[in-house]
């Protein structure tokens, strides 16, 4: 009866040990999560609130995105989770969409990272959630203007002219005095031309960059990256942008980035004076005091010689013509075949943003793509999807042979559709509805 009874606790034991384990994902474990948590915890407390006049820190969730398993630094404001060694664990709920974010989680404010983002480097690591810890802060702030994206960021002009920009940016980061204002000068040069050029564009550039731009100039600030180390992260920062299909979303990681590392040097608290519709050039001409023009037409390859003009405008034409290629197989497969319409009811997305080319006039495909909206949830995981210009719906192309019976789930995509709405036929293709309409 005794042995019985032991191989009965033993038992339970076994069990309840396994569950510990495999409750966070066998790739993933609750001391990890505990490390990455006393990190950024140690980040934020050795800033003290000096850069911001608060602690950043706040309720973190880390999560795995194959598994919806989760770990938090805070209690979760919902049942099943369980505490181990002061932190919780258990599975995040399948409505909260899945993004390195900040979002808000029954009435409070939290930040999410996903923990395939962390990175090895511990800087990156701290960098990252230092990042999304900012966003969960940004209201007290009051610097969010409308942010949309910058379309004419895809255009060649407008990308070089950026490139041009960071490029000098960084030369300004390694140099000191009167070199150091010459890069600095060219950069505002490059960036007047481009606010002349695009002027209805510009105003969004600006707006994104007191958004994620700051967000990623605090996490590179407070990541416990020494000096030489933050200038090889900006060198990173630049050069990982070159290849991209497209960076209207992107662009102000880089920007925020280069012009806080700049104004710490001159002029530490600048970005606790900054307000809602600030320019960060006009902040940074007014600190170095310097004045800037647009570039004249003549100087503009000169000019931009400096800081690699040619290499960039070759780059950039070969783009072109790619994005030109690209954007002929998507009228084939958006215009000129059937199609699965999900309309904008309250849409929210998650995406990478690096993953997005942008189809001319009509809007940007998206690689990869997780949305959530009052129609239900969609995962796009290969192939692609289109987002509308002025976020009017997701355009899903799914062939001559497509029925809404038994193709809500296929190797690209799943669609769970809610209550209340249905999939009914069009000239075009299909398109969700509510129920009854």
């Amino acid at each position: 009866m005794f042995s019985k009874i032991i191989k009965i606790i033993l038992t339970a034991i076994i069990v309840i040990l396994i569950c510990r384990l495999t409750v966070f994902g066998q790739s993933h474990n609750l001391k990890e999560a505990k490390k990455y948590f006393n990190e950024v915890e140690k980040l934020a407390d050795a800033d003290g609130g000096q850069l911001w006049g608060i602690n950043l820190m706040g309720p973190l969730v880390l999560v795995n995105d194959e598994t919806l398993e989760a770990v938090s630094n805070y209690p979760v404001p919902v049942d099943n989770w369980k505490e181990y060694d002061g932190i919780y664990y258990g599975v995040l709920p399948e409505n909260i969409g899945l993004a390195n974010t900040a979002f808000d989680w029954e009435g409070q404010s939290w930040s999410m990272v996903i923990f395939s983002s962390l990175s090895e480097d511990k800087h990156d690591r701290g960098s990252l959630m230092i990042h999304e810890l900012w966003h969960q802060h940004e209201d007290k702030f009051n610097l969010l203007s409308d942010t949309k994206t910058c379309k004419h960021l895809d255009t060649k002009d407008g990308r070089l002219l950026l490139f041009l920009e960071w490029n000098a940016l960084l030369d300004a980061c390694e140099k000191t005095g009167n070199a150091r204002l010459k890069s600095l000068q060219d950069a505002l040069h490059f960036r007047k031309s481009r606010a002349e050029l695009y002027a209805d564009g510009f105003i969004y550039e600006m707006a994104n960059e007191l958004h994620e731009g700051l967000a990623e100039y605090t996490g590179m600030t407070l990541s416990g990256r020494n000096r030489k180390e933050m200038i090889v992260y900006l060198h990173d920062r630049v050069g990982s942008h070159s290849g991209d299909n497209t960076i209207s979303w992107t662009h102000a990681y880089t920007s925020g980035a280069l012009y806080g590392f700049l104004l710490d040097e001159k002029s530490p608290g600048w970005n606790r004076k900054l307000c809602k519709g600030d320019d960060l050039g006009e902040v940074i001409s007014s600190v170095y005091k310097l004045d800037y023009t647009p570039i004249d037409e003549n100087d503009y390859v000169i000019t931009g010689s400096l800081y690699g003009y040619d290499t960039l405008e070759k780059i950039e034409e070969e783009r072109v013509t790619i994005t030109k290629a690209l954007n002929k197989s998507f009228v084939k497969r958006f215009e000129n075949s059937p199609t699965l319409l999900l309309p904008n009811y309250g849409l929210s997305i998650q995406f990478n943003p690096s993953d997005i080319t942008p189809f001319e006039n009509k809007g940007n495909v998206y690689g990869r793509l997780t949305g959530q909206s009052a129609w239900g949830e969609l995962e796009v995981t290969s192939g692609g999807i289109l987002l509308l210009d002025g976020w009017k719906g997701l355009v899903l192309d799914v062939g001559i042979n497509w029925n809404p019976y038994d193709s809500l789930k296929t190797n690209r995509y799943e669609l769970k559709l809610a209550d209340g709405y249905e999939i009914v036929e069009t000239e075009r293709g299909w398109r969700i509805e509510k129920s009854g309409n």
